[in-house]
């Protein structure tokens, strides 16, 4: 008897099974990709914040035993009083270096970049993500750079240079432009208002009582100001043409047309100039006024025949007159009928504070404050 086997035939994938194949295999492939991209991107970091922690030590270093910190650190020339070598790890190259050593504590941000990433370090500081120096505080707040409020370094145009910045006030991104202290000397014809340039390069500092005013004051370009009078927390902010607050308080005088008043909160935008408000915020630093007309805020640039002179803040009076007798903010003067008026005891004489005309002031009518004005 034949006995005869059937053969089987060989089963095959359909395309279907292929396809869910070649897409788990995609899967697989892009979770592994993924995985690898996320432990080299980690890898980066760690050796761009180990890099630059070792070159903070170093600069320290070198700032000890040559009294300043080096203005170049480059690996193709020897070391020097001004030169330091610092060696940084495969891939990665310094893209920022700023250094201030002429303040009473000089120091430094340095930046590393490796494939696109960048951290800095500055002073006493742990590795930061970002660069040394952006356009503006406000830049470094929308980089989301910011570690909160201090020093920061910024390059509007030109050279960088170190600024204060509040990261935390009124949606933060505010650069310290100016500090009036309680004996200032920024009077309304003070060169400070008219230099074309100038400033310094080292951040101002907002607990001190002193005059300071930032080479921000004469190069950062800004839409927003914010003006604290007697304490940072007694403040009001307002919008403007885009411009230095240099060339702000040089402005022509708001119209005499804008015969009309009212009053802004604590702590608020008091809205667009030209601003017919009085800033409660910056009254807070006063004995206060009960003066209900011609009020203008902002960069007021008023120099008024009556005697009363200001800068950057309020004006104001209570009759037809529009003589400007009551002022409170900074570039302050009183000459004229403001000294017999709007005084007790003869004008304070500094360039911060306010003066109250008698008839809607309260005693004492005049007096020094400190002052801030911050911009953005």
């Amino acid at each position: 008897m034949t006995v005869r086997y059937k053969r089987k035939s060989a089963s095959a994938f359909t395309i279907v099974e292929l396809l869910v194949v070649i897409v788990v295999i995609g899967i697989l492939a892009a979770i592994s990709l993924v995985a690898y991209s996320g432990i080299s991107s980690r890898a980066t970091v760690s050796s761009l914040q180990s890099d630059l922690t070792n070159a903070s030590q170093q600069l320290k270093l070198f700032q000890v035993d040559n009294g300043t910190y080096p203005t170049t650190i480059n690996c193709a020339i020897p070391d020097s009083p001004t030169n330091k070598c610092i060696k940084t790890s495969n891939g990665s190259t310094y893209s920022d270096f700023q250094i201030d050593n002429t303040s009473a504590s000089p120091s430094f941000c340095l930046a590393l970049t490796n494939n696109g990433t960048s951290y800095r370090i500055t002073g006493d500081n742990s590795p930061k993500i970002g660069n040394c120096s952006r356009a503006s505080c406000l830049s470094i707040l929308n980089a989301k750079e910011s570690s909160g409020d201090g020093v920061y370094w910024i390059k509007p145009a030109g050279t960088a240079f170190g600024v204060y910045c509040d990261m935390s006030t009124s949606g933060g991104g505010w650069t310290l432009a100016m500090q009036a202290s309680s004996s200032s000397v920024y009077t309304f014809h003070n060169a400070v208002w008219t230099n074309a340039s100038g400033g310094s390069n080292s951040a101002g500092n907002p607990s001190l009582d002193q005059d300071y005013v930032s080479a921000a004051f004469y190069t950062l370009s800004a839409t927003q100001s914010m003006l604290a009078l007697g304490n940072t927390s007694n403040w009001n902010s307002w919008s403007h043409p885009n411009n230095t607050p240099r060339n702000l308080s040089n402005q022509t005088i708001m119209s005499t047309a804008q015969a009309k008043f009212g009053n802004c909160a604590v702590r608020t935008n008091c809205g667009t100039e030209p601003i017919n408000l009085k800033p409660q915020g910056i009254e807070l630093g006063t004995t206060g006024t009960t003066a209900s007309a011609w009020h203008r805020f902002g960069y007021v640039n008023t120099e008024s025949s009556w005697g009363g002179h200001i800068r950057v803040g309020f004006s104001g009076d209570n009759d037809t007159s529009d003589s400007a007798d009551t002022n409170m903010g900074i570039g302050l003067d009183c000459t004229a009928s403001c000294v017999a008026t709007a005084t007790t005891g003869g004008p304070h004489g500094y360039g911060a504070g306010y003066y109250s005309y008698q008839s809607w002031g309260t005693a004492p009518l005049d007096d020094s404050r400190q002052a801030w004005l911050w911009v953005k």
